[in-house]
């Protein structure tokens, strides 16, 4: 069998972090307003990819929908073959499957994400998941390497530990867009 750990990850800086995120910042001191929209509804963003070494950063709309937010179990996880740090083996897996889809017309690379907010607006921080040689996990596939070409568009999953007594509400989006600023996106989770 092979071996992959889960630990949470928390964005290195504040800024950047909640951009690369995808964002996050409900009532828990993030950036307020945004659109709210249901699961399966389809926003449409301008998005600029963010590029290190001060290179010139593709920019395209960007369409996004929240198809589902489905809790998981430890078990799952475990079958998985995966191993949970032990401060989150009571926490809960939630997937959060996404679609998004390339209506501009710049090539953009597929490393996008959301964010998972609680029902009092907190940041739930995504998870790392160290995958070892192993086959990608069945429950919620991630995927994050290749570029999103103009009409493409690609299907996949966020894993998030919810911790006991926390439920989550949100799932944000932040686009970004180094010229402007911009507010994030919302699809409430019930």
């Amino acid at each position: 069998m092979t071996r992959r750990l889960i630990a949470p990850l928390a964005c290195a800086a504040l800024a950047l972090g909640l951009v690369a995120c995808g964002g996050g910042g409900g009532g828990g001191g993030g950036a307020k307003g945004g659109s709210t929209h249901a699961l399966g509804e389809q926003a449409v963003v301008q998005h600029t990819q963010i590029v290190g070494g001060g290179g010139a950063a593709p920019r395209t709309t960007l369409a996004i929908t929240v198809l589902k937010v489905r809790k998981g179990t430890q078990e799952e996880l475990r079958q998985g073959g995966y191993t949970v740090d032990a401060k989150s083996r009571s926490a809960t897996p939630y997937y959060v499957d996404v679609r998004y889809a390339n209506k501009g017309a710049q090539a953009i690379k597929r490393d996008l994400d959301v964010s998972l907010e609680d029902q009092d607006g907190n940041l739930i921080t995504s998870t790392v998941i160290f995958n070892y040689g192993g086959r990608p996990f069945g429950k919620c596939p991630k995927i994050d390497t290749g570029k999103l070409a103009p009409g493409k568009s690609y299907q996949s999953c966020t894993l998030f530990l919810v911790p006991k007594g926390r439920n989550p509400s949100k799932v944000s989006f932040l686009p970004y867009d180094p010229k402007h600023a911009t507010e994030f996106v919302y699809w409430n989770v019930t």
